[in-house]
């Protein structure tokens, strides 16, 4: 069913409704589960021969595994992320999700038409290890 009151901004629904774009002028709220991208929205890529290797994944959300590789405290790697979802205004949220030392590494990413340089810097020492980052983009505009 689907109820729609447009005064009010509210549409209720208890199955799936396709669209195009959502355009709001307003804030788009949700009692549910929350608003995320879908199953088969995300993917997996591995970082091949170093931290500095690019990696390519044109999904809006996924996982990249990082290189195997010891890092020097305060030190850091830049790799090239090759994404065709990834607009220059957009950001791009990157979370240690796991392997490697938790809480041990800052990220940082500047996106482009369909890249982006994601910066790793460890913060203390580690040994070789091999970190799974998750990421989201999320669309922006700078008008």
């Amino acid at each position: 069913s689907l109820l729609s009151s447009f005064g009010s901004n509210t549409i209720n629904t208890s199955s799936n409704i396709r669209a195009g774009n959502l355009v709001s002028t307003g804030t788009i709220t949700t009692t549910g589960n929350g608003i995320g991208y879908a199953a088969g929205s995300g993917g997996t890529v591995t970082q091949a021969t170093s931290r500095t290797t690019g990696v390519t994944l044109n999904k809006p959300s996924g996982q990249i595994t990082l290189f195997s590789q010891a890092m020097g405290a305060a030190t850091s790697n830049t790799f090239i992320f090759t994404n065709s979802t990834i607009t220059a205004n957009d950001f791009l949220l990157i979370n240690h999700w796991s392997g490697g030392t938790l809480a041990n590494y800052t990220f940082a990413a500047n996106t482009s038409s369909g890249q982006a340089n994601v910066t790793i810097k460890a913060i203390n020492a580690v040994s070789a290890e091999a970190p799974v980052l998750q990421y989201v983009v999320i669309k922006g505009a700078a008008t």
